[in-house]
């Protein structure tokens, strides 16, 4: 016998399936030109916007991993979030002192949109130029 389910039912899955939305809008362009360098016994992320972000609402996540090659996209991960915060000038630069002496890091910024969309990974001049030691 064929059980059919009253539209009570049938409703709230179909509501629900369709009602949540993904990431909205189209992705943000990658960060340009990020360089790591040491500075003040931690190290320094300076890069510059990749694009004006007047009405685009735009913040960065920072991904940190302790070794010597390149961040991949596998290694976005909420445990090698470093940072997150917003924008304030062209060009942006983060501090990082929780790193630890003779160690090396490589770093990667994402770029979000308000609506959740999510840049590729930072782009640097070279790989070397996203992953420095502390002296």
């Amino acid at each position: 016998m064929k059980r059919i389910l009253p539209v009570s039912y049938v409703i709230p899955f179909l509501f629900l399936f369709f009602a949540i939305p993904a990431a909205g809008g189209s992705a943000p362009p990658a960060v340009k030109g990020l360089k790591v360098e040491p500075h003040g016994g931690g190290l320094r992320l300076t890069w510059c916007k990749p694009v004006k972000d007047k009405n685009l609402n735009l913040y960065y996540e920072i991904y940190r991993k302790a070794k010597n090659t390149p961040v991949t996209e596998t290694e976005i991960v909420p445990r090698n979030r470093i940072a997150v915060f917003g924008t304030e000038g062209a060009c942006l630069s983060y501090d990082d002192f929780t790193v630890r002496k003779g160690h090396t890091y490589s770093y990667a910024v994402i770029v979000v949109s308000k609506k959740g969309a999510r840049s590729g990974i930072s782009k640097s001049r070279n790989a070397e130029k996203a992953i420095a030691s502390v002296p």
